[in-house]
């Protein structure tokens, strides 16, 4: 084989690998032990959702390595209506065919942990999910706390995008002091979901139940 028939076909190959990552779309890793500063890759991993979130683009895909993520006041991402301190703040949409995926890598189970955020007359938001066409999977959310204790909520993730998928999203459910103050799993305000299927597991304690939850977009019409 000639030489310039060698450039031609390592050429070839090269856009054919380049195309075929421009349409599966990048991966980007956080971890427990992650550094926001870090590059994104999986041997430098982000700490937080929202700092993948600033990098990820439609048809990427944000993986969550196991372990326990301990989330602290320092992670709120934004105070929305000076009311809902919210942690993962997703406000960024992928689109039809190219959804912006939050993932659990696989076999492992990444736990977020907000048993140490008590925002004083604030609700706890964990993942207030805004934008539309994102797809959750495979997360566990715990300790979501109740700091005001007359009638309020907080929310494990709360969702106003179109368009998303809940899946396999693991929730405690906790009940305030007071008896309508509690945390709620995913609290939906958004349309195009066609099917909600819930199942509880068994209480750990009295004042706590978990939920886990698949959400299925409706189809586009």
């Amino acid at each position: 084989m000639s030489n310039q028939r060698k450039i031609k076909v390592f050429l070839s190959l090269w856009l054919a690998i380049i195309v075929n990552y421009t349409l599966q779309g990048k991966q980007i890793y956080v971890a427990p032990d992650g550094d926001d500063t870090n590059t994104g890759i999986i041997t430098s991993p982000f700490w937080s959702v929202q700092k993948a979130q600033s990098v990820a683009s439609p048809g990427d895909t944000v993986y969550l390595r196991g372990g326990t993520y301990q989330i602290s006041a320092s992670d709120v991402s934004k105070v929305e209506s000076n009311l809902f301190a919210c942690v993962s703040f997703l406000d960024k949409s992928g689109t039809n065919g190219n959804m912006i995926k939050y993932w659990a890598y696989p076999n492992e189970q990444p736990i977020f942990d907000f048993s140490d955020l008590k925002p004083a007359n604030q609700r706890v938001v964990g993942f207030w999910v805004s934008g539309d066409y994102i797809h959750l999977r495979g997360i566990e959310i715990t300790g979501v706390q109740i700091t005001i204790t007359t009638h309020t909520e907080s929310y494990c993730v709360y969702s106003w995008g179109d368009h998303n998928i809940f899946e396999r999203i693991r929730c405690m459910i906790i009940k305030g002091r007071a008896s309508d103050t509690e945390t709620e799993g995913i609290t939906f305000f958004s349309i195009a979901m066609l099917i909600i299927i819930t199942m509880m597991f068994p209480r750990i304690k009295k004042e706590e139940m978990w939920m886990d939850l698949v959400v299925i977009p409706k189809p586009e019409a």
